[in-house]
């Protein structure tokens, strides 16, 4: 994970530990979102993050949800489910987000 496009060390520390819990949760894949979502969601957050869960997970939702288990000032996570059905501009910035994260993997 590049330092470059975080404030600190310390924000990028905070952020190792969130992918580490959203993982140890069941999330399939987790990264930080693409600028189109970001821009299109929440332009004021610092760092937005992603995860996407399998189909039917109890974590998965299909919305932008500005708090998960509240999450350092500066940040918000985005959880989705695998496959979700969505309508509109939203289901793009998703579809580009997934297969953002397909190509940039996280483990």
């Amino acid at each position: 994970m590049s330092r470059d496009i975080f404030r600190d060390e310390e924000q990028a520390a905070i952020t190792r530990q969130i992918f580490k819990d959203l993982k140890g949760r069941g999330a399939i894949q987790v990264g930080l979102c693409g600028s189109r979502a970001k821009r299109t969601h929440n332009p004021d957050s610092d760092v937005d993050i992603v995860a996407v869960f399998p189909k039917g997970h109890p974590d998965a939702a299909t919305y932008f949800v500005e708090e998960v288990d509240s999450p350092p000032p500066g940040f918000d996570i985005l959880i989705i489910s695998e496959r979700s059905v969505f309508d509109g501009a939203m289901a793009k910035d998703i579809r580009r987000t997934t297969r953002w994260l397909g190509q940039k993997k996280l483990k």
